[in-house]
Formats: structure tokens, C-alpha cells, sequence
């Protein structure tokens, strides 16, 4: 099969690990997981409870707790991207909920070895950290020291992981199923068409005005219609987030996502605030696009879609090459890196009814590569798209090197990686001297980026943060939750964007409030570090690039401070991050030039 006709059909090759849903392996793999972890209970628990632990004992039990996982994790992630490739196929809804229900019993089983070590005094977690023999979980232990205050006992933290079950993960599986039976019915060039939601989603960026604000209000039509289930849904996740932070005692809703990205509140706050400084330079972007547009004016449709002109168009070869040499000349072993993911099936790139919605990239352990999904319709958005998601990849591929306990980054941190590539692969599209039309557009593109990424994630945080508040009290209705949604979309447009009344249900179309409570926060971090990263890089080159590598191949090992270390950054650096905002001004600055 040659690209061009991949462009249609790339899908996941997920026959490397299983052959389907009815492999015996998958159960085999996560009896064996269960065989270990009851080992693993009978060996150790009631070993770690003494100040006098041996590290030799603790370094021994975390190499086995890290072989459960890895056994255990391989198939959920089958499950999992089973499921997402369909989210209408009962067969692959089925098994995620039988692996889901067997990984809880692996858990059941090993729970007690984090809880024994808590519970240890915070002098000995700091000397096991130390000690030299556990070196290479120095992270891992002294997080657990930091999570010590929030902790749950060991009956509770089991009653908590069976609970989730029946109840948050059921909730979430539903979102997903539910979203992917929506159907949007629309004309388009004079026939009605039956569209599935990513397919609707997809002419959001189209080139036609008339088109992107059709297919824009009919879903927001489509989640009024079914605003009770939206509305159901949200605040019966926003009331278990609730009830766990109390019975754990974080101190405010958005305090567990802090503590595990490690960011102080006081950070978070002063990134907060300093985005909503900066309104201004985003409504002076939205009113030099509004002069590109036919009406001069520009409405909720138009903030993200082209200006003007025909968009630039990439079947998936183009966008393959593209990303692959702009890869290469940052830092030249990552084009092979880039290729594998095209070659070797680790993409899934149609757009079709029932795939799970949003754009992702997905690894669980480190022993099994990643795999992105993206809805890839073939415009410079979905290129860019397609890079950020494959900064995810690459990010994960170069922290494999390091055991389960210290792969996954931070969150805040991958965001900025993905962001990062994405600006790799855009500023490559400017650099083509002999393709003018490409490099403007690629700043326009930059720029709707840098709105989507910083200025209107932080808008979903402000109304995560408020919702949030309410249901501290009380649960917040429908129309509350529309009134606050428009509102922060107001402070932030002011009078420059036309804003449609049907836009108030705009919440209902942001999966991240749904299934990750503030993860949005990850972008507005990650998307500043991101540009304040990529300034560096044009003034250090290569020795820049090097440092970027670094920190990717750090995965967890490193904290979030300590891996802005490594990029010469620190997180309570005002200046720093207004270097992200100052990026921004700049590449504003060269568009109104071209």
C-alpha cells in the first residue's frame, strides 16, 4: 500500500500484541500478572513497616512491582486502543471492562507496598531516596514522601480503586460510547449529509466560511439536545473528584493535579494571570484576521480557521516528509524515529464513525511503543496536529529507556514537548524559501496555535476552576454552567469576535473536563514553556537541541523542577514565561509584515 492511499485507510497494527479481542494470551497475561502479584503480597507485606528496612529488600520488591505492571498493563493498553478504535463495538467494550475489572485485582494485591512505605517517616523515605543501591527511584520514593499528607489507608485506597468501577470509569466509558452515536446532519454543496462527530468537528478548519460555521452549530445544536445527559455526566464527575479530595484532604479541587505534576499553586496562579494580562495580544490577532476575512468581521467559527486563501493540503506521505525532515534538521536520529510511527502501523489517522473523538497519543509501560490517533483530514491543522501528538511519540520512545516507575513524564512537561514539535515542524514550513504561501500560512498557523494552546486553555481552567467551586456547594445546573462558559468566552474576545448564543454549550464539546479534572492546565504550562523553549533554541542551535533530547530521555526520573533545570528554566521565573508570550509577539509581528 503506497501513503497516498494510507492517507484513507492508516489504522493501528495492534496485531503485535494480540490478534483480537477472543486471544487467549490477553487473560493468560493477566492471570499471570494476578499469579505474581499474590506472590508479591505473601513475600512482602509486612516488610516495610519498620524503620529498619533494608534498601536491598526495597530495591528487590520495587523491580517485581515494576515486572506486575509491565505484564499486567500490556493488555488494558490492547483493551483500551480496542475500544477507542470503536467506541460502538460491544465485543471491544466488553473486554475493556473484563481486563479493567481484572488489573483491579492485580492492584488489590499490591496496594499494600506504596502504603507501607508512606508510612514510613519522612527521615527514612529521605534515606531510602539516598541511599545509593535505590539511586534510580530516588524520584519515585521521595514522591511518595510528597504524597504522604493525601494518602488513604490501605483498606480505603483498595475500597477507592473497586469503586471506580461502578463509578467514574463507567462514566467515562459512556462519555465515549455516547459521543461516538451522535450524529450531525448537515448540507454540504446541496446534499444532506449524516456526519459522526470527528467528521463534523473536521470543517471547523475548513476553508469555506459558511461551511466551518454550519458544521459548528449544528453540534453545538446536537449537545443542547442531549444537554441533560452532558450536564448528568459532568457533575456526577465533578462530585466523585469532590468526594476524593475531601476523604484524601487536598486543599482545593486543582490540588491533585498540582502535586502530581509537581507545580506549586503559586505557579499555577501566577500563569493564570499572566495569560489573562495578555488578552489583549490575542484580540490584536483576532482583528488583523478579521480584516483577511470576506465580511472584515470575524465570529466564533472563524477564531481557528484559515484567513485566507487556499489552505494548504497534505495527503499523509506529505505530512510524513514534512515532519520527518523538519525532525531531522532539529535533531537528525529522530527522522527514523518519525518514520517507524508511519511505517510500522502506529498510527491511526482516519476519520470514521465510532473512533474515539480528539487527537492522543497512548503508552502505558515502557516495553510497548506508543500509538497516536489523530482524525487527519489532510489540512495544515491536522499536519500540526499530527506533530504535536507525535511529540507525545517521540517523547515516550526516548524516556523507554527507564524502568515503569520512572517513565511517564509529568504531564505539564509532555505538553510542552508535543507543543515544542509542532513548532519544530511549522518553522520548518517557513524556512522553505521557494514556498511563500506555505510559510505565511504556517505563521498564521502558529498563531492560531498559540490561541488555542495558551489562551483558550486557560479559559477552560478559569471555568473548570469555577465549576468546581460551585459544586463544593452545590451542583452547578445547565444553564449556570452555559452563563459561566459564555462569560469567560466574552472576557476573553471582548467586542472583537461574534460570538453565536448556541456557543454557550461550547463546554459540552472539551473532552479534558470530562475525563482528566484540569489537565487543560498541562497546555497553558506546556504551551509557554514550549515558545520560551523554541526562542532558546533559535539563539543556542544544536547545544539547545541537545538539552531537549536530555530531558526527554529523563521520562519521570527527574522532578518537574529539575527538569526545567536541564532547559536552563525554573518554574517561578515570571520573566521565563513571559518569554513564551514575547514569542508570540514577535511571530505576530513578522505576519503583519508579510
Amino acid at each position: 500500500m503506497n501513503y497516498e492511499e494510507q492517507a484513507t485507510t492508516a489504522r493501528w497494527n495492534l496485531s503485535e500484541m494480540y490478534e483480537g479481542a477472543s486471544d487467549v494470551r490477553i487473560f493468560r497475561d493477566l492471570q499471570r500478572a494476578l499469579n505474581k502479584s499474590v506472590k508479591f503480597r505473601d513475600l512482602y507485606r509486612g516488610k516495610f513497616e519498620a524503620q529498619s528496612v533494608d534498601p536491598a529488600l526495597v530495591y528487590e520488591a520495587l523491580k517485581e512491582y515494576e515486572r506486575i505492571h509491565l505484564i499486567g498493563m500490556k493488555p488494558y493498553l490492547y483493551a483500551t486502543l480496542l475500544f477507542s478504535s470503536d467506541t460502538r463495538n460491544e465485543t471491544a467494550l466488553t473486554l475493556l471492562q473484563q481486563v479493567k475489572e481484572r488489573w483491579v485485582h492485580v492492584l488489590q494485591n499490591v496496594t499494600f507496598f506504596t502504603c507501607e512505605l508512606m508510612e514510613l517517616p519522612d527521615e527514612k523515605l529521605s534515606s531510602l531516596a539516598s541511599d545509593s543501591l535505590l539511586s534510580e527511584y530516588r524520584h519515585f520514593l521521595l514522591k511518595l514522601k510528597k504524597r504522604k499528607p493525601y494518602r488513604l489507608s490501605e483498606a480505603e485506597e483498595k475500597i477507592a480503586s473497586m469503586k471506580n468501577l461502578s463509578g467514574r470509569d463507567t462514566f467515562l466509558n459512556f462519555y465515549s460510547e455516547f459521543l461516538g452515536t451522535l450524529s450531525i446532519s448537515l448540507e454540504i454543496h446541496g446534499k444532506m449529509k449524516d456526519l459522526s462527530l470527528p467528521e463534523a468537528i473536521n470543517l471547523f478548519n475548513s476553508p469555506d466560511a459558511r461551511l466551518r460555521e454550519k458544521a459548528m452549530l449544528g453540534v453545538l445544536r446536537e449537545m443542547e439536545n442531549h444537554g441533560l445527559i452532558f450536564k448528568t455526566m459532568l457533575n456526577a464527575l465533578i462530585l466523585d473528584h469532590k468526594l476524593e479530595c475531601s476523604a484524601r484532604g487536598h486543599p482545593f479541587p486543582m490540588h491533585r493535579m498540582l502535586m502530581e505534576n509537581e507545580v506549586d499553586n503559586s505557579t499555577a496562579d501566577m500563569l493564570m494571570e499572566l495569560t489573562e494580562e495578555k488578552h489583549h495580544l490575542a484580540r490584536s490577532y483576532l482583528r488583523k484576521k478579521a480584516r483577511l476575512l470576506p465580511g472584515k468581521t470575524i465570529r466564533i467559527s472563524d477564531v481557528y480557521a484559515p484567513a485566507a486563501g487556499d489552505e494548504l493540503h497534505f495527503d499523509l506521505y506529505g505530512a510524513r516528509e514534512v515532519i520527518a525532515e523538519a525532525m531531522a534538521s532539529f535533531y537528525e536520529p529522530l527522522e527514523a524515529l518519525v518514520l517507524d510511527f508511519f511505517e510500522k502501523g502506529w498510527i491511526d489517522a482516519e476519520i470514521r464513525k465510532g473512533k474515539k473523538e480528539g487527537a492522543f497519543c497512548t503508552c502505558f509501560i515502557p516495553s510497548v511503543h506508543p500509538y497516536i490517533s489523530v482524525h487527519f483530514g489532510g489540512k495544515l491543522r491536522d499536519l500540526l496536529t499530527l506533530a504535536h501528538e507525535l511529540g507525545h511519540g517521540i517523547h515516550f520512545s526516548l524516556a523507554s529507556k527507564n524502568s515503569y516507575l520512572n517513565f511517564m513524564p509529568p504531564f505539564v512537561i509532555g505538553e510542552a514537548i508535543a507543543t515544542f514539535t509542532e513548532l519544530v515542524v511549522a518553522h520548518h514550513l517557513i524556512s522553505l524559501k521557494d514556498e511563500k504561501d506555505a510559510g505565511r500560512q504556517a505563521m498564521a498557523s502558529l498563531l492560531d496555535n498559540f490561541l488555542l494552546t495558551v489562551f483558550r486553555q486557560a479559559l477552560i481552567t478559569r471555568f473548570e476552576r469555577e465549576i468546581h467551586v460551585i459544586a463544593g456547594v452545590r451542583l452547578p445546573g445547565a444553564g449556570e454552567l452555559c452563563h459561566i462558559w459564555w462569560g469567560l468566552n466574552r472576557e476573553l474576545y471582548g467586542n472583537v469576535v461574534e460570538i453565536d448564543p448556541a456557543y454557550r454549550w461550547g463546554w459540552a464539546c472539551v473532552p479534558h473536563i470530562f475525563r482528566s479534572h484540569f489537565y487543560c492546565f498541562s497546555y497553558v504550562f506546556g504551551g509557554l514553556l514550549a515558545y520560551a523553549m523554541y526562542r532558546r533554541y533559535e539563539r543556542l542551535g544544536h547545544k539547545f537541541a541537545r538539552r531537549v533530547i536530555k530531558l526527554m530521555e529523563s521520562g519521570g526520573s527527574l522532578s518537574t523542577g529539575q527538569l526545567l533545570e536541564v532547559l536552563g528554566a525554573a518554574a517561578g521565573d515570571r520573566e521565563f514565561w513571559d518569554e513564551g508570550f514575547r514569542a508570540f509577539e514577535e511571530l505576530l509581528k513578522d505576519y503583519s509584515q508579510n
